[in-house]
C-alpha cells in the first residue's frame, strides 16, 4: 500500500513536470526575467467581465507612473503572433484612458478591428488606421498629425512574425508594450524579443504578461478543440 501510494505521488509529480514541459510556454514572470533583461511593465490576470473596468483603472494609473503612457506619447501594443492579447488589452487600456477625460486614439496596423463590434463592447474612443503601401516617412508625418489632435495614442501593431512593418511601428513608437501571453506564447520568445530589442533598440521596451496565473484544467485544454469545432459547425449551419 505504502510502495503503491508513493509510485502514484510520484508518478504525477512526472506527469506534471511532463505537461509543463511540452507545453514550454510563458507561465509568469519569473520566467520572463529569467530569460530577459526587458522589464516587466505589467501583467493581466483572466478576467471576469464585471472586473475590466477595476482592473484596467489601476493598470492604466501603473502604466502613467512609468512613462508608458503620456500626453502624445505613442504606445505600439505588439505580439509575434495573434491571440496573445492585443486587441484585449489594447482596447481595455482605450477604453479606461477615454473615460479619464483623454482624447484617445487607437490605430489598428494589421486592419484586423472590427470597429462597430469593438466600440460596442468597450465604449468610445477613436480608430484609425495606415493607409496601404505608406511608406516610413508618411507614417512618420501621420503619425506626428496624429500627436496634435489626440492626447494618447495606441497602435494594435500587427504580429511581429508577419513581416517588418511591425518592427518599423515599434521603432517609430514612444513606447513599446509587448504582449506575452502565458497559455499562447513560447517561452523561447522572450529570448527572440530579447534579441530583436538588442538588434533594434526599441524606445521603452516592456512586456506585459497576458492571462498571468491562468492555469486551466489538463481536460478542459484538451476538449476546447472539440468546443470549437462543434460552434463553428453551427455557426455555419
Amino acid at each position: 500500500t505504502v510502495l503503491a501510494a508513493f509510485l502514484g505521488f510520484m508518478g504525477s509529480v512526472v506527469l506534471v513536470y511532463m505537461v509543463h514541459g511540452l507545453k514550454g510556454k510563458v507561465n509568469d514572470v519569473t520566467t520572463i526575467e529569467n530569460n530577459s533583461s526587458i522589464p516587466v511593465y505589467a501583467t493581466t490576470p483572466m478576467l471576469k467581465r464585471d472586473k475590466l473596468r477595476e482592473y484596467y483603472r489601476k493598470l492604466v494609473i501603473q502604466l502613467e507612473i512609468k512613462n508608458v503612457l503620456g500626453r502624445n506619447k505613442v504606445t505600439a501594443v505588439s505580439s509575434f503572433r495573434q491571440r496573445e492579447g492585443k486587441r484585449f488589452n489594447a482596447s481595455n487600456i482605450c477604453n479606461e484612458l477615454s473615460d479619464k477625460g483623454y482624447s484617445v486614439l487607437l490605430v489598428d496596423a494589421d486592419g484586423k478591428l472590427d470597429a462597430e463590434s469593438l466600440l460596442s463592447e468597450v465604449g468610445y474612443f477613436s480608430l484609425a488606421s495606415f493607409p496601404e503601401a505608406a511608406n516610413t516617412e508618411k507614417m512618420q508625418k501621420l503619425i506626428d498629425s496624429w500627436r496634435s489632435e489626440y492626447n494618447m495614442i495606441l497602435i494594435k501593431n500587427e504580429d511581429i512574425s508577419q513581416g517588418s512593418l511591425g518592427l518599423l511601428l515599434m521603432k517609430l513608437a514612444d513606447n513599446n508594450l509587448f504582449i506575452m501571453d502565458s497559455r499562447r506564447t513560447s517561452a523561447k520568445m522572450v529570448t527572440e524579443a530579447e534579441i530583436l530589442n538588442e538588434e533594434y533598440q526599441f524606445p521603452g521596451m516592456g512586456f506585459l504578461l497576458n492571462r498571468e496565473g491562468y492555469n486551466p484544467n489538463v481536460i478542459v485544454q484538451m476538449l476546447e478543440p472539440l468546443v470549437k469545432l462543434v460552434k463553428r459547425s453551427k455557426d455555419k449551419q
